[in-house]
């Protein structure tokens, strides 16, 4: 870190002080239940299609909270434990704070 100042009637730069500075970053780390989720769907003449859908855990397995966005796309949909069903989630996790999602198909 390096201050400078313009020191009375001077033109140029005159550094009042510098500081070296040290910074520690730890990885955000996430762990999810499954490493994918397969669908299969079953379907013969005059069935009517049903969703179907899986669980997904999230951890916050960093020190850190941990902020994310979770998005999928048609014709999937994340079901939310409040029974919202939406394509988009912002998700904020302490450490070690568990989410719970269901995804749809």
């Amino acid at each position: 870190l390096l201050c400078q100042a313009l020191v009375g009637k001077s033109t140029s730069k005159e550094t009042v002080y510098k500081v070296d500075l040290l910074g520690q970053f730890i990885d955000p780390f996430l762990s999810v239940s499954e490493k994918s989720l397969s669908f299969t769907i079953l379907k013969g003449p005059g069935d009517v299609l049903e969703r179907v859908d899986k669980p997904l855990t999230l951890i916050n397995i960093s020190t850190l909270p941990l902020t994310a966005k979770l998005i999928l796309n048609y014709p999937f949909l994340l079901c939310l434990n409040n029974g919202d069903e939406t394509e988009e989630a912002n998700i904020y996790l302490e450490s070690n704070e568990t989410f719970k999602v269901r995804i749809q198909f």
